[in-house]
């Protein structure tokens, strides 16, 4: 995928990468809400600090299998 992005003219690489960010923040957002509505639903800030944990052991996790 990088390299037909690397392929690209230059403008259409900032539309191309503009879409994708687009499309992450709006399935961050998604998945960010469903934590909210699951994990802990009646405590917002015990239920913020219980999906910032999960998500940084997830990075550390799978952070030593992709290096």
């Amino acid at each position: 995928m990088y390299k037909k992005l690397k392929d690209l003219k230059k403008r259409y690489q900032f539309f191309y990468s503009l879409i994708i960010v687009i499309a992450l923040i709006g399935i961050w957002r998604g998945v960010w809400r469903l934590f909210d509505y699951y994990v802990l639903p009646e405590n917002y800030v015990l239920s913020s600090f219980a999906t910032l944990l999960f998500g940084v052991a997830v990075i550390a996790i799978t952070h030593y299998r992709l290096a």
